[in-house]
C-alpha cells in the first residue's frame, strides 16, 4: 500500500507543471481554479493567490505583488502599448476574459481542463509565444500551457487567451484523439474578443475604465478593411488549404473569418448557437456536422449557411446586390465553379496528387456519397457568382447551379426506388445520362459567350472553356 501511494504521489508531482523545485528554477506564483501561473522571475513569497467567490463570480481579493504591480508603458519604437505581467494581474485578467468569453457564447457548465501559464524570465512584445496541449488520461481531460514573455501587448494577450479558453471548451470530453476545430472560428473568435473585450478586460489597474464598446465600431472597422472582392465564402473559409499561398491571402482569411464570426453573432441566439458548435466537436469527426447541429435552427443545410453568408458579406462590405463583376471575370470564376479540386493516389502507399476534374467526370467516375460533397462545394460556389454576375450571364449560373440540384435529388430518389423494387430498371443510369446531356448543353451555351470578348480575353478564356465543356 506504501509503494502504491508512493508512486500515485510521485506521479501527480510529474503532471503539475510549475511545481516548486528546490533550486528555485520554477514556481507556482498564483493560482485560481482554472488559471495557473508559474514562472522564475519573482520570489515565490511575494505572491499572492487570488480567490474569487462563486456566487456572484467575481474577484473579491485584491491587492498586487509588492513591488511588481502590473504597468501599461509605451514602446518607443512601436509606439505599442505594452503590458509587464505579473502573476496576479495575469490571473486576474484571465478570469475577466473567460467571464466575457462564456457569456458571450451561452457556456454555463464548469471547465475541465487547466491552462497554466508560465511567465519567461526574459523576452519582449515581439518574443515567441509557445502553446503545448497535453492529454490527462487520468482525468481523462486535455490541458494546456502556454509560455509567454514577461511583457506583451494587450492584443497579444487576448489572442493567446481568447485560444486557449476555444481549446479547453472544444476539447471537453474529446479523449486522447482530440478535435477538429475550424481555423475561421479560432481567427473570428480571437479577432472579435479583441474588438470587444481588449479594453475592458486588460486594463491598467491605475485608471477609470471604459466598460461601455458601441459593436458599430466594430463593423464600420471591418467594411473598410474589407477590399473590393469582399470577404471569402464559406467553402473557401472551410478549406484554407486550398487558397493561393500569397503574402495578402492570410489578411483576407483573417478578415474574413472576424465578419462571419460576427455575423453569426448578431443572429438571435446566435451566440449560444456557436457555442454549442464548439462543445459539440468532439462527437463529429467532421466539423461542419457540428456546426449544422449547433444552428439547426438557423441552417438546414450548409447550402443554406453559404447562401446567408454570400448575401450578409456583400452587405458588409458595403456592396449592393447590384454591384456586378465583368463579363470576363464572371466567365472566369464560372469556369472555375465547374471545374473541382481531388486528391489521388497512384497507389495504396504512393502520394497524395492534386488534380482537377470537371462534372461530367466526376458523375460518371466517383462513388455517388463522395459526389455529393463534391457537388455541393460546385452549387455553392455557383449560388455565390449568381449574386453578382454580368447580367447576360446570370440565367447560364442558374441553369448550371439547377442542373447539379437536381441531379443530386433525382439520382437520391432513384438509388432508394431500386432499392425498394423487385425489378430494378436502371434508374440510376437514366438520371446520370440526363444529367450530363444538360450539361454538354449548357457547356455549348457557354463557350458563345467568348465570342462578346475582347481578342486577348478571349484566348485567356480558351482553356477554362475546353474543361466546362468537359474536353481534354
Amino acid at each position: 500500500m506504501l509503494r502504491f501511494a508512493t508512486f500515485v504521489i510521485a506521479l501527480y508531482a510529474s503532471q503539475v507543471w510549475g511545481a516548486w523545485q528546490p533550486d528555485g528554477r520554477e514556481v507556482v506564483y498564483s493560482q485560481s481554479g482554472q488559471f495557473i501561473v508559474s514562472g522564475r522571475s519573482l520570489p515565490a513569497m511575494a505572491a499572492r493567490t487570488l480567490t474569487y467567490n462563486a456566487n456572484v463570480n467575481r474577484l473579491v481579493a485584491s491587492g498586487w505583488t509588492n513591488g511588481k504591480k502590473p504597468n501599461l508603458r509605451g514602446d518607443g519604437d512601436t509606439n505599442a502599448v505594452t503590458l509587464r505581467l505579473d502573476p496576479n494581474y495575469l490571473v486576474a485578467t484571465a478570469e475577466r476574459l473567460r467571464g466575457t468569453f462564456n457569456e458571450l457564447l451561452g457556456l454555463d457548465e464548469p471547465y475541465r481542463g487547466k491552462v497554466f501559464l508560465n511567465i519567461l524570465d526574459s523576452g519582449d512584445a515581439n518574443s515567441k509565444i509557445d502553446f503545448l496541449s497535453m492529454y490527462d488520461r487520468l482525468k481523462n481531460t486535455w490541458d494546456c500551457k502556454v509560455w509567454m514573455p514577461p511583457e506583451m501587448t494587450a492584443e497579444s494577450l487576448v489572442s493567446i487567451m481568447t485560444q486557449a479558453l476555444i481549446f479547453e471548451v472544444s476539447h471537453r470530453g474529446a479523449g486522447p484523439g482530440g478535435c477538429e476545430v475550424p481555423k475561421w472560428l479560432v481567427d473570428g473568435l480571437v479577432a472579435h474578443m479583441n474588438a470587444r473585450a481588449a479594453e475592458t478586460a486588460v486594463f491598467d489597474p491605475n485608471k477609470m475604465v471604459n466598460v461601455f464598446r458601441s459593436p458599430v465600431d466594430e463593423g464600420d472597422q471591418l467594411n473598410k478593411a474589407i477590399g473590393p472582392d469582399g470577404c471569402l465564402t464559406l467553402e473557401q473559409l472551410s478549406w484554407p488549404g486550398l487558397l493561393p499561398n500569397k503574402p495578402e491571402t492570410e489578411r483576407i482569411f483573417q478578415l474574413s473569418s472576424h465578419a462571419l464570426v460576427m455575423e453569426l453573432l448578431e443572429l438571435p441566439e446566435g451566440g449560444r448557437c456557436l457555442g454549442r458548435t464548439l462543445r459539440q466537436l468532439p462527437q463529429f469527426q467532421n466539423w461542419q456536422f457540428a456546426f449544422l447541429n449547433g444552428f439547426k435552427s438557423k441552417f438546414p443545410s450548409l447550402l443554406d449557411a453559404e447562401k446567408w453568408w454570400s448575401l450578409t458579406s456583400l452587405h458588409l462590405a458595403g456592396k449592393g446586390a447590384f454591384e456586378k463583376w465583368s463579363l470576363a471575370e464572371t466567365l472566369r470564376r464560372l469556369d472555375a465553379a465547374v471545374v473541382l479540386p481531388v486528391e489521388r493516389r497512384d497507389s495504396p502507399d504512393g502520394e497524395t496528387v492534386r488534380d482537377e476534374m470537371n462534372l461530367p467526370a466526376i458523375l460518371t467516375s466517383i462513388d455517388f456519397d463522395a459526389q455529393k460533397s463534391m457537388l455541393a462545394r460546385s452549387i455553392s460556389g455557383l449560388y455565390n457568382l449568381e449574386l453578382r454576375a454580368e447580367p447576360r450571364v446570370v440565367r447560364l449560373v442558374v441553369d448550371y447551379r439547377k442542373t447539379l440540384e437536381q441531379y443530386v435529388a433525382d439520382r437520391a430518389e432513384a438509388i432508394r426506388l431500386e432499392r425498394e423494387s423487385r425489378h430494378p430498371i436502371r434508374r440510376e443510369a437514366t438520371v446520370v445520362q440526363s444529367a450530363l446531356s444538360h450539361l454538354n448543353e449548357l457547356a455549348e451555351l457557354r463557350k458563345d459567350f467568348d465570342l462578346l470578348l475582347p481578342k486577348t480575353q478571349e484566348n485567356k478564356q480558351e482553356g477554362g472553356t475546353n474543361l466546362a465543356a468537359g474536353r481534354p
